[in-house]
């Protein structure tokens, strides 16, 4: 490495340190006024740059058919955001398993039916994830779903009270200094519209998957599938983001008989939407 560089380096590494010991002491609002300032907000100020293109594969080969998508670029691309962006979340759990913990069938005025149903990562009841459901009454057979994750707990997207609270040991899991109010987020869930309309709908708490703060994967289900002596996930596995997709996928099985359901964006949670 020639001099310029090794100084180039140095340097970086110095700004790095500093910023790390004035992110310890500075107030927060601190930080983000002095980021944004750093932000550029004038597109002139965008050096070049040129997009690659889609239908060419890493090894430079062109992709003139809808066979070869599928089959070669498709994949490739999905290896791309898999290993770089998202990392690679592990395989279902074998001994995963579902119970039905309440049933409300005259939910609502009698519009819906209500499940709260426990999806069980091993063969022990004490790793698991809560998925409400709502089920319009006037549909028999399949109907469409909406899924989601909400911020502040299942209980929160209602009124009503016949959503459970988190048990208190998944309070302390959540890390939570207060229990967020019953309906704080219900605007943000228009159930009976849906249900008027034919349509389900089921959700999650995201930080029952996985919380949306830095806890060095602790708290979520990370730990589950560590290898022996490992704490933290490899540079190229899963983080928060995969593991709220990871859960949705697990959820296929409960909404097997609906007959098409459409993931909600909102937030960080419309990235998983799109992984």
């Amino acid at each position: 490495m020639n001099t310029p560089k090794k100084i180039t380096g140095i340097l970086f590494f110095l700004q790095c340190f500093v910023l790390t010991v004035l992110a310890e002491s500075l107030p927060k609002d601190t930080i983000f006024r002095h980021l944004a300032s750093k932000a550029n907000y004038e597109e002139e100020n965008i050096p070049n740059y040129a997009l690659p293109n889609p239908l060419i594969m890493k090894n430079g080969t062109t992709i003139n058919t809808l066979k070869q998508w599928n089959q070669k670029r498709r994949p490739e691309l999905l290896r791309l955001f898999e290993t770089e962006m998202f990392g690679k979340a592990p395989k279902h759990p074998k001994d995963m398993h579902f119970k039905i913990l309440t049933e409300d069938k005259n939910a609502l005025g009698g519009i819906a039916t209500r499940k709260e149903v426990s999806v069980y990562l091993t063969k022990s009841d004490k790793h698991y994830f809560t998925v409400l459901i709502y089920i319009p009454n006037k549909r028999s057979g399949a109907v469409p779903l909406f899924f989601g994750l909400n911020f502040k707990g299942n209980h929160t997207i209602s009124l009503y009270p016949g959503i459970s609270y988190p048990t208190p040991e998944k309070q302390k899991e959540f890390l939570w200094k207060r229990l967020p109010p019953r309906g704080i987020a219900a605007a943000r869930w228009s159930i009976e519209m849906l249900m008027e309309n034919g349509y389900a709908l089921a959700t999650i708490y995201r930080g029952d998957i996985d919380p949306d703060f830095d806890d060095a994967f602790k708290n979520g289900v990370h730990p589950l599938f560590y290898k022996k002596g490992q704490h933290h996930p490899a540079n190229d596995e899963w983080g928060t983001i995969a593991a709220w997709a990871w859960a949705n996928e697990l959820c296929d099985e409960l909404f097997r008989n609906r007959q098409r359901y459409q993931c909600i964006p909102s937030s960080r949670v419309r990235t998983f939407t799109a992984w």
